[in-house]
């Protein structure tokens, strides 16, 4: 088998998210679900799955697949990484006990497809 021919095989397509509004806990749960499928399966599952980080990892992988413009490809990995966190004062209980910080928490999601 020639070289290139074998370089062309095992190519990569890779597509990310950033600042995307949902906990990066509730994101890996979902990327569990549908690592290592192929991503006919997988956008089946997160069509059906009821979570709300379901949509942003689906935009992403038809996005991966739309950069690879192929065919029967394979998830390879789904990285969830901690976007930056919104911080505000809580002020509901007054000065009298001081509050606390409300943060809001955002993720960055990568998709990488091989085949």
């Amino acid at each position: 088998m020639p070289e290139c021919y074998q370089k062309l095989k095992n190519m990569e397509f890779i597509a990310s998210a950033k600042n995307i509004r949902v906990t990066p806990r509730k994101m890996r749960m979902v990327a569990d679900a549908v690592r290592g499928l192929s991503t006919d399966v997988a956008i089946n599952k997160l069509n059906f799955l009821a979570k709300s980080a379901t949509m942003p990892i689906l935009k992403v992988i038809k996005s991966a697949l739309a950069n690879s413009k192929k065919e029967n490809l394979k998830i390879k990995n789904i990285l969830i990484d901690e976007g930056f966190k919104m911080k505000r004062r809580d002020t509901s209980h007054g000065d009298r006990f001081g509050g606390g910080t409300l943060t809001k928490q955002t993720s960055h999601v990568k998709v990488i497809l091989e085949g």
